[in-house]
């Protein structure tokens, strides 16, 4: 595996931005002047303008810079990403990661996953997102 670098996470957050999930692990707290754990799990990335060069546009994340971040692959089973760590805190950038049983194998399959996206129709199949989620249909 290469190195994961700060062009890696802009590339994953610029290529995944509508279905992106974060988890913060650690903040800086400025009362006690030091990081401290977080109680959360994985939520849906929000974007964030302010301060742009810092949270790389995703609320929640906060990249120092200067070579002073690092990264590390992640994946738990459920989620797949990249974890940042740093002195204002730790967080997981991640994608839910599909499931094997997400095979639709008949139309009242497709009919239970309601309103979903479209993102390509080959010449054998045609895939659909939902949720963050890819499904498509079970080959013949």
């Amino acid at each position: 595996m290469s190195k994961i670098t700060k062009s890696t996470i802009k590339s994953f957050i610029k290529n995944n931005i509508s279905s992106l999930y974060i988890k913060v692990e650690a903040k800086f707290n400025g009362d006690c002047d030091c990081v401290i754990a977080t109680d959360g799990g994985f939520s849906l990335a929000q974007k964030d303008e302010s301060n742009a060069s810092y949270t790389l546009g995703v609320k929640g994340a906060w990249f120092v810079g200067n070579s002073r971040d690092h990264f590390t692959a992640y994946d738990d089973g459920q989620f797949s990403g990249y974890e940042v760590y740093n002195s204002c805190g730790s967080f997981v950038l991640a994608l839910k990661t599909p499931d094997k049983d997400f095979l639709i194998d008949c139309d009242l399959a497709i009919r239970a996953l309601g309103v979903v996206n479209i993102t390509s129709v080959g010449s054998e199949n045609i895939y659909f997102d939902k949720d963050g989620c890819r499904w498509f249909p079970k080959p013949a």
